[in-house]
C-alpha cells in the first residue's frame, strides 16, 4: 500500500489550515490503495533549511520506497533534492523551483548551492511530475524544472 507525504511550502502557521495542504490530507485518505496520508509542521518552518528538513522527511515522516511525496513550493524542492538519496515511490511537485533567484532566504536554505542530480533522482523514484495548469508550470519561473 502507498503512502503519501505532503511537504508544504516555507512560512509559519499550522499547516493544517495553510493553503490546500489539509483538504488534500483528506481526500487522499479516503482513496483505495493509499495506506496513509501524513501532513505535518515542519520543523525550521519559515527557512526551509535542507539540513532539518531532509532528515526530517526521513526520520519523522519515514518516506520511503512506498511513498508518494507531494511537495509544494520549497517543499517540491525538498522533495526533489530526498529523492536524490533515497528511493521514494513519486514525486509530485506543485509550483517547483530549481534556483534561488536571488532570494537571500533561498540562498541560505541550502538547496541550490550545488548542481542538481537529474539522474539520481529519475532512478530513485517510479515518477515525478509537476503539477501544471493548461500545460505550463503553475508557478512559471525562470529555470524552473522543465524537464520533469
Amino acid at each position: 500500500m502507498t503512502r503519501v507525504a505532503i511537504i508544504p511550502g516555507n512560512g509559519d502557521g499550522d499547516v493544517e489550515y495553510s493553503n490546500w495542504y489539509g483538504w488534500l490530507r483528506d481526500e487522499l485518505q479516503k482513496m483505495d490503495g493509499v495506506k496513509e496520508a501524513t501532513l505535518r509542521n515542519m520543523p525550521d518552518p519559515m527557512a526551509a533549511r535542507e539540513k532539518f528538513w531532509l532528515p526530517f522527511m526521513h526520520d519523522k515522516l519515514k518516506c520511503d520506497e512506498n511513498t508518494i511525496i507531494v511537495g509544494h513550493s520549497s517543499g517540491a524542492v525538498a522533495a526533489m533534492r530526498y529523492a536524490e538519496k533515497h528511493e521514494v515511490k513519486g514525486l509530485v511537485l506543485v509550483s517547483v523551483y530549481i534556483s534561488a533567484h536571488g532570494n537571500p532566504l533561498e540562498e541560505k536554505s541550502g538547496y541550490f548551492s550545488r548542481p542538481w542530480e537529474w539522474d539520481k533522482i529519475s532512478k530513485k523514484c517510479w515518477f515525478y511530475r509537476p503539477v501544471r495548469l493548461n500545460g505550463r508550470p503553475i508557478l512559471a519561473l525562470a529555470g524552473t524544472a522543465s524537464n520533469c
